[in-house]
């Protein structure tokens, strides 16, 4: 639960203000659905794991913070609107995150695993929401924010520990795996294997042809491609789409809110004097004084890290005092000019040489400056949520309209309607006016162009996330130009088309001779006009040819030495062949050994507490208490707020 508040509020800014009341009693686990039934008779106890108990009153709490998100995740302004089955299933999910969490605990506690208080006092004094302006822990406004969501400093020191055990169970557990070596070794191969390829592209618009079409040969190719030269079809459509940004552009934020979440965050929006810095901590007054010489002797500070090897090195951009961990080191670094190298300074730690290469003054950022920033936070926040809330809001609407205009204005979608050619053009020849990116775009025109004319609408699923439906209302098609008038056109095409086939051909006839070995000794040998031949191309997974698209790369990298292939990409024909194999040099391999190696080590720790907490799902199964469960989902109800009321 902890760990998850930490990411909300050190790693999103809205989320640091208004997820503080709505998540702080929740976990921060998931689980598998492996109840069994509860064979208690408290009617205070949800589940029981072991010897844990999970009590109605966690659940409620819980639920009680969770029901808010729930109900915007659904487009509800007000929780009390949820049916009963979304806050069964908010239950649900809520005793799944406490389950799985003592499940965790349980385990620990077997193997003799508790958090320390130091421990758990750092951890409560590290949280930016518990300090004040001067950034130290403060313990009127730890009582404060408490008090706001009605809980006692025991029951948040209890919470601490049990994250901070499971964190050490779960990350002691990931961080003692590695990946196998022969996997390793297997996965490098693959990747930095060299395939060294002779290559022959044969272009069609050089390849020559010497045919001259008869009439008859132009009329039966006429005939034969008759949308090729037809007038242009049009389709008048209405389009009603649901995107992300149409969504945003709904969400409405009072300036009440914008408020709260200002003065929530007032270390962000007041901000004192900082400076940056660049430090080097030396473990003698002797190494020190060296590395002070150096620097005032005009050495950079990627000079200094390097021949700072013996000690260590850190930089601190945009810093406030109170950001800096070392007193000694924030006392003299504010007293200092800035582009002064100053030390060394004896410290708890070593000796300090360090220099301040800017100063910022303090400043102030008020409320009507921020506004708009918090606003679009917010709805950065909001929009994925509703979106996907209001996905099926839309598909009832678009259901109960044959013609699209009764979808609801406070859905967020938006509407577009007029005449299109299969391009997306208008009749002047201007991308017509449709909602959406690119690829929405592209998606949008290929269903009008699929649709029959007054099909009854149906929901899309677009690129993004999006969803659209279209009603085509008129058809406008093409007609099919006389021969005569367009025996220029018909031409044209025709001797592109032979020219393909040309190229085709001699494509083909190359392909034999590659699987011979006989590849660039044939394209040499005769009439080269369209040809272009490369000789010994070294390509490997790790290092392809940025030149060659991706279907030529696929064919090269699944063949062997002594095959070939023929791949048609970019408008050319690409014949292909394998000559030999070899490895990479040594020294890549290294580098590449150890960039694999710690991929392959991260993936590894951060499944193995993945399975083990599976695992745990199967060997400690928990009774549940159903009936304790629906009770404190009908509390929850719109009758007990009621009655709370």
């Amino acid at each position: 639960m902890i760990s998850y508040l930490r990411r909300v509020f050190v790693d999103s800014r809205a989320g640091r203000a208004i997820a503080f009341l709505l998540f702080l009693a929740l976990v921060g686990w998931g689980m598998g659905d492996v109840f069994t039934n509860f064979s208690g008779s408290n009617p205070d106890t949800v589940a029981k794991i072991g010897k844990r108990k999970v009590t109605a009153e966690q659940i409620a709490g819980a639920l009680r913070n969770q029901l808010p998100q729930t109900a915007r995740q659904m487009g509800l302004s007000d929780p009390s609107q949820l049916p009963e089955a979304a806050r069964a299933q908010a239950a649900r999910q809520v005793l799944q995150q406490f389950v799985t969490q003592n499940e965790v605990l349980l385990a620990a506690q077997k193997a003799g695993m508790k958090a320390p208080d130091a421990l758990v006092r750092d951890e409560i004094y590290s949280y930016s929401f518990f300090k004040g302006p001067n950034g130290q822990f403060d313990r009127a406004l730890f009582n404060q924010r408490l008090s706001q969501i009605g809980m006692t400093e025991r029951t948040l020191i209890e919470q601490v520990r049990d994250d901070l055990t499971v964190r050490g169970l779960l990350d002691g557990i990931g961080n003692a795996a590695h990946a196998p070596a022969g996997m390793v070794d297997r996965l490098i191969a693959f990747n930095t294997r060299i395939r060294h390829v002779d290559m022959v592209k044969v272009s069609p618009d050089q390849t020559p042809i010497t045919a001259t079409p008869s009439d008859a040969q132009l009329r039966r190719f006429y005939d034969n491609h008759p949308w090729a030269f037809r007038t242009t079809e049009y389709r008048h459509a209405k389009i009603v789409a649901l995107t992300l940004d149409s969504v945003a552009r709904s969400i409405e934020t009072p300036d009440a809110d914008l408020r709260r979440l200002y003065d929530f965050q007032t270390r962000r929006f007041h901000v004192p004097e900082t400076r940056s810095l660049q430090v080097a901590t030396m473990p003698s007054e002797a190494r020190a004084r060296a590395i002070a010489a150096e620097w005032q002797g005009g050495a950079d500070w990627s000079k200094i890290e390097a021949d700072a090897h013996d000690g260590a090195t850190v930089d601190f951009p945009n810093a406030r005092q109170t950001d800096i961990p070392n007193p000694e080191l924030a006392a003299a670094a504010f007293k200092a000019q800035a582009g002064t190298v100053q030390g060394p300074v004896k410290s708890e730690t070593g000796w300090l040489v360090f220099k301040v290469s800017s100063i910022a003054a303090p400043h102030d950022t008020s409320f009507e400056d921020a506004r708009q920033g918090l606003h679009d936070e917010i709805v950065k926040q909001q929009a994925p949520g509703l979106l996907h809330a209001r996905a099926q809001q839309f598909e009832d609407a678009v259901a109960g309209s044959d013609t699209l205009e009764a979808i609801p204005d406070n859905l967020g979608a938006v509407a577009a309607a007029g005449a299109l050619d299969a391009n997306g053009n208008t009749h002047d020849g201007t991308p017509a006016p449709i909602p959406g990116d690119t690829a929405l775009r592209q998606a949008i025109v290929s269903r009008i162009f699929s649709q029959d004319l007054h099909a009854r609408p149906t929901v899309v699923q677009g690129p993004g996330n999006a969803s659209f439906a279209v009603v085509v209302d008129e058809v406008s098609p093409g007609t099919l130009l006389p021969f005569d008038q367009v025996r220029d056109r018909v031409l044209s095409a025709w001797q592109e088309d032979a020219r393909r086939d040309a190229a085709n051909r001699h494509a083909t006839a190359l392909l034999l001779a590659g699987r011979q070995g006989r590849l660039v000794d044939t394209a040499s040998t005769g009439d080269s006009s369209g040809l272009s031949i490369s000789r010994d191309l070294t390509i490997s997974r790790m290092r392809p040819d940025p030149n060659l698209s991706q279907n030529v790369l696929r064919a090269i990298l699944a063949m062997k030495p002594g095959q070939a292939a023929m791949v048609e990409a970019d408008g050319a024909f690409y014949v292909a062949a394998v000559t030999a194999y070899s490895d990479a040099p040594a020294a890549e391999l290294t580098a590449i050994r150890q960039q694999i190696g710690n991929s392959l080590d991260q993936s590894v720790q951060s499944d193995v507490p993945m399975a083990y907490v599976a695992g745990l799902e199967q060997t400690t199964r928990p009774d549940i208490n159903f009936h304790a469960l629906d009770a404190v989902v009908q509390q929850s109800g719109p009758q007990a707020a009621g009655a709370a009321q």
